[in-house]
């Protein structure tokens, strides 16, 4: 892949990617950052990147993945400073619950299988509709639909496991 026809099918795509680095990491520097680094990596594949139909859809999964291990580290991180007990006199009870909440419904986020991960952060966070998801997860509408049901009653039983009521 020559560098024009990269800049057109990739570089172009960064506020879109930014987009769904932010909503999964939160941060809009953090979100610039990663999506620096998959520009790069893709930059460096460049040579293989022909294989791929889809590259829009090549470059938001890894956008999506590269945010999602961002968030793993730093959970991973997060717990070795065990600083969880501590907090802010200025935390209100519903602020809590609300952490609280987010924490656990991103841990059931987290253990649904691949493809209703996916599916449902597409669906859910992104706003994309069946049709687009399809293309974008290579399956048919039917299973989108098929997978993001499965992913809703999953969720809403691991919550419900954990005694969160939703």
């Amino acid at each position: 892949m020559q560098k024009q026809e990269f800049i057109d099918t990739f570089v172009c795509l960064s506020n879109k990617l930014e987009r769904v680095a932010c909503s999964v990491v939160h941060d809009e520097q953090e979100a610039k950052d990663l999506v620096q680094e998959v520009l790069l990596r893709l930059w460096l594949s460049r040579d293989k990147l022909e294989q791929y139909v889809r590259p829009e859809a090549l470059a938001i999964k890894m956008i999506k993945n590269r945010a999602i291990d961002k968030l793993r580290k730093e959970e991973r991180l997060s717990r070795n400073e065990d600083l969880s007990g501590i907090v802010s006199p200025m935390d209100t009870d519903t602020t809590i619950e609300q952490m609280e909440l987010g924490k656990h419904l991103r841990a059931a986020i987290l253990q649904l299988p691949r493809l209703q991960r996916m599916v449902f952060f597409l669906k859910e966070v992104q706003g994309y509709e069946a049709e687009e998801i399809a293309q974008i997860v290579g399956a048919g509408v039917e299973a989108v639909y098929n997978n993001l049901s499965r992913a809703r009653r999953r969720l809403r039983e691991t919550l419900l496991l954990n005694g969160i009521g939703v």
